[in-house]
């Protein structure tokens, strides 16, 4: 699904049109900084991922949040990269999109299997397959250097605290209260086990009562509270669980993000530049 994602993007860059990030590079270094801030995109196969995003309770994937359009986007950049690595540039995800289109387009739909079946018939080699079995069936993080390198390119991975529009540090929400639908106890998600949230024992689908001795009742109650907390304020949470009650305190703080470039490697070969030309050239005004 996030490969729809990939041609918003393009398509806008191939027309001309106004974009969030200036240059392809800084709009997939700034997706590989949002996939590696979150542990939960690397942890669940991209199936998984889509299946829970749309047809589970919040909280499914346990402590961790994942996002299937980002790993679908990221995963269209790098089978772009390996097609134009295989075939000289002469054909790209843009092939196996018209394929798609040709073939799929009427009531019949398809399935991932057709989907990796068109990427290796565009691309004529094996490797579409260990990329499905690895990331869209399977839950093996991404090696962004691995692929990037097709195009005589690496990341340069660092990281910095996270801030506000201001510049102020941000303080760290990486988690939400969620209610269902049937009603009852409002329950936490908590979207990283890293975070202050999953440090102080929280975990999702803990039953929430009052914070701070206050009963709470939704989000919207949560949320103000959440937002309104200054950095180093401390929050108590009270929980019920099956096996009893559970207190804890939250103390606000800041957390760091990954920060991301994406650069050339010094001594590419005539083959990776070529490739990083074609891949490139194919994100711009015609």
């Amino acid at each position: 699904e996030g490969l729809t994602m990939r041609y918003a993007d393009l398509f806008l860059r191939r027309a001309g049109l106004p974009v969030q990030d200036s240059t392809l590079l800084s709009h997939v270094a700034a997706l590989v900084g949002r996939y590696l801030g979150s542990p939960g995109n690397a942890r669940f196969p991209a199936e998984q991922i889509s299946r829970v995003a749309y047809n589970a309770e919040p909280g499914s994937l346990g402590d961790y949040s994942a996002s299937v359009h980002l790993v679908g986007e990221l995963l269209g950049n790098v089978l772009d990269l390996v097609i134009r690595d295989a075939t000289a540039n002469r054909r790209s995800m843009d092939d196996v999109m018209r394929l798609m289109l040709e073939r799929y387009s009427g009531e019949r739909g398809f399935s991932g299997r057709d989907v990796e079946r068109v990427v290796t018939e565009v691309c004529g080699c094996t490797t579409a397959h260990a990329i499905f079995d690895a990331h869209v069936r399977g839950a093996a993080p991404i090696d962004f250097d691995r692929w990037l390198a097709l195009a005589g390119l690496r990341t340069v991975v660092t990281r910095a605290p996270a801030l506000e529009r201001d510049g102020r540090p941000q303080v760290d929400l990486r988690v939400r209260a969620w209610q269902p639908p049937s009603g009852g106890p409002l329950r936490m998600i908590v979207t990283d086990p890293s975070s202050i949230w999953g440090r102080a024992g929280l975990h999702s689908r803990d039953r929430l009562t009052s914070i701070n001795g206050r009963p709470v009742t939704s989000w919207p109650d949560v949320r103000a509270l959440l937002v309104n907390a200054r950095m180093g304020d401390t929050l108590r949470f009270e929980i019920a669980r099956p096996d009893g009650p559970f207190r804890t305190a939250v103390v606000m703080r800041g957390y760091e993000r990954p920060v991301v470039r994406i650069e050339e490697i010094p001594d590419a070969t005539a083959r990776q530049r070529a490739v990083r030309a074609g891949w490139l050239a194919r994100a711009s005004t015609p």
